[in-house]
């Protein structure tokens, strides 16, 4: 094949590839605004998150094995491109699908009025109740967190109105006696001794006689139950005047009343296990003369600190929201529909990898140009989504659906006509460019702990990737963007700017690669990972954090045409789809779904908690990049590095071009290690 029919040839593959990262990034970067538009709260969608890529490698895994089998059996390319077209046209429906999925309408969060009482048979949490049907939470697992508790006082039991009734000096009426009053110590110990004389009874008020009696302050304990069974005290929490705050764990359980039962039906008494708050007799004697009411309940009464955005509050999902819609019906929708989904764009990559490779027709002794098609693919991925920017077309999934569908479909349209695109099986490659021929020199076991190696270093950038990836809609959050779309959409902006030197390192990647080494390239993208969470764990600036964020296209690049090259060195030319759904599996779902358990923080009680999250992940990326340079030169490339193989005899290269085999072959394919000679300068790779 001439080098210009080859290349008009690739015409066909540079589109397919434009087309279907275009239309992808399109979609990609509204798939996470779109789950909280249609109503998915912020845990909803961290299951998806964590959930879709491990489906995904579903595709690869079946995508690549079969390619490479009917490859077996088939002299034609056309078995490649059908297959590709299928995965294509099964995105375009599948996705789509997502647009009947029913909406959900959670309005805005209100928050209910919250009080914290204890007595002798334990502590309630006592909550104003939510919508217009006055309903409380019924759980089924008791929620444990913690409460922030503040101007403890004792008082009747009244949530609505907290009053702090406690005076450390009771007396026994609550106008001042004329009488003289006499003052016993205030050693905790004497008051119960008073409690028969607290107050004396007389006709008239102003001739009692009073015995002024020290009440402590409120304590607010915990019991447990020891070895015999029995409960006891366990600690006890003191509140004075000097407290301010008093941080207690809690386990929370469902609530006890019906929608009439207590006495307001306007709150919900949630009780709380392994309290218990003694009230001083004469404490809860003056309380009741000084309300007039004796049916007053004496309790130790608290507010609640900031009972919803305080770190691991208790009550944190307990906040008033009205929803209009099946939620059930919603997340499952969903839930199925973009698992389903997942498997085919993944499929599709696994193969257009192996027919990049295939089509560009790479062997030891020539550059197969695979960063240059791949070039095309980073263009599309960066055009498409500032095009959607700049029409102003911000957060509906409509139109990104719409469009993803057309370049699926055009893009499978192309790959159907494409006769002449050169994606012929692997088995037929034995002649290079140059007339060189390319000699098998050893099995692929020989190269299984390679292989091994480089998919877990595969899986660990797919972590470091996932966990800022899977969660920059919540981190803009973080930082108060409040139009999210605006800033969404200036990320994918930031995108397109840098994707420029992104596609520049695309074009020269195998010559780039080949110099500095595959490995040594791919230190470099953890390197690169450092500089990202170090810059996004200190800087606050919303703008400089879009920076930081839009390194993604030269991370990403960087690192996976690597990994693509790398594995096709690896792998037999008869296992090349295989090869490819290797790093897919690795990367995009194993790596991609760690992350997204690891990216996950509560944004709704830890305030900076991506801040504390980078910190860790520029300090685990540090290590990562430090071990594997240590593990690669010192115990990696010694072991696996091929062996030096002598020249080939004239009666094995006379047998190669008659037979295709040498004469001590016997006639089963063997991978491909190949030998270079010196009538070539390229294909020294570096590993």
């Amino acid at each position: 094949m001439g080098t210009q029919e080859k290349t008009e040839s690739l015409i066909s593959l540079k589109l397919v590839l434009f087309l279907f990262y275009g239309g992808l990034g399109a979609l990609y970067c509204t798939l996470t605004p779109h789950m909280e538009q249609i109503g998915l709260n912020y845990e909803e969608s961290r299951l998806i998150l964590i959930f879709a890529p491990l489906v995904s490698i579903v595709g690869p895994l079946i995508a690549g094995p079969l390619a490479d089998r009917i490859a077996s059996k088939t002299l034609s390319g056309k078995y490649l491109r059908i297959l590709a077209a299928l995965a294509l046209i099964c995105s375009a429906i599948m996705y789509s699908l997502l647009l009947i999925v029913p909406l959900l309408e959670r309005s805005p969060a209100r928050r209910p009025l919250v009080s914290f009482g204890c007595d002798s048979s334990g502590a309630i949490i006592f909550q104003e109740r939510c919508t217009d049907e006055k309903t409380c939470f019924h759980w089924k697992d008791e929620k444990q967190g913690s409460l922030i508790l503040t101007n403890c006082s004792y008082t009747c039991q009244n949530p609505t109105q907290f009053e702090n009734l406690y005076n450390p000096w009771t007396k026994g009426s609550p106008i001042p006696p004329t009488e003289t009053s006499k003052e016993r110590s205030d050693d905790y110990g004497d008051y119960e001794d008073s409690a028969q004389n607290e107050y004396a009874t007389s006709n008239e008020r102003g001739k009692r006689e009073i015995e002024r009696i020290y009440v402590e302050p409120p304590h607010l304990c915990t019991k447990i139950v020891n070895e015999n069974g029995d409960e006891v005290i366990n600690k006890c929490h003191v509140y004075t005047e000097d407290s301010k705050e008093l941080k207690v764990q809690a386990t929370l359980r469902s609530a006890t009343n019906q929608e009439n039962d207590t006495h307001s039906a306007e709150w919900c008494n949630y009780p709380l296990d392994g309290w218990k708050c003694n009230i001083p007799k004469q404490q809860a004697s003056w309380m009741k003369l000084y309300m007039n009411n004796s049916k007053c309940k004496p309790m130790v009464e608290c507010e609640v600190f900031d009972p919803y955005d305080s770190p691991g509050s208790v009550l944190a999902d307990s906040q008033c929201i009205k929803i209009v819609g099946d939620i059930d019906a919603t997340l499952t929708s969903y839930f199925v529909i973009r698992l389903l989904a997942e498997m085919f764009p993944t499929a599709a990559v696994t193969l257009l990898n192996a027919a990049i490779i295939i089509a560009t027709r790479e062997t030891s002794t020539g550059r197969g140009d695979v960063g240059r098609q791949l070039a095309f693919g980073s263009l599309g991925w960066a055009t498409f989504p500032f095009i959607l920017g700049m029409c102003g077309i911000q957060g509906e999934l409509l139109w990104p659906v719409v469009i993803f569908a057309v370049s699926m479909i055009l893009a499978a349209m192309i790959l159907i006509v494409a006769q002449s695109m050169p994606v012929s099986p692997p088995e037929w490659w034995w002649h290079t460019k140059s007339g060189m021929l390319a000699i098998p020199m050893s099995a692929i076991r020989k190269y299984g702990p390679e292989i091994a190696a480089i998919t877990v270093v595969a899986v660990v950038l797919g972590v470091f990737w996932s966990i800022i990836d899977s969660y920059q809609m919540w981190k803009l959050t973080d930082l108060h963007v409040k139009d999210y779309e605006n800033g969404h959409y200036a990320l994918k902006f930031s995108f397109a700017v840098l994707a420029l030197p992104s596609i520049l390192l695309l074009w020269n990647s195998e010559r780039l690669v080949d110099y500095c080494g595959h490995s040594n390239i791919l230190m470099v993208a953890f390197t690169l990972y450092v500089i990202r969470y170090y810059g996004l764990a200190l800087v606050e600036e919303p703008l400089c954090t879009l920076f930081f964020n839009a390194l993604e296209p030269i991370t990403l690049s960087i690192s996976w045409v690597t990994l693509m090259l790398y594995m096709r060195h690896l792998m037999p030319r008869r296992l090349t789809a295989t090869g490819q759904a290797i790093p897919v599996i690795a990367f995009f779902g194993v790596g991609k779904s760690l992350g997204a358990i690891i990216g996950y923080v509560d944004t709704n009680n830890v305030a900076g908690s991506f801040q504390s999250l980078y910190v860790s992940c520029s300090i685990a990326a540090a290590v990562v990049a430090a071990l594997y340079f240590l593990l690669y030169h010192f115990c990696l490339a010694p072991r696996c590095a091929a062996q030096p193989q002598p020249p080939p005899t004239p009666s094995e290269l006379q047998g190669h071009v008659n037979g295709g085999h040498n004469g001590n072959s016997n006639g089963n394919y063997s991978p491909l290690r190949v030998y270079h000679n010196g009538m070539s300068r390229k294909g020294q790779f570096r590993y």
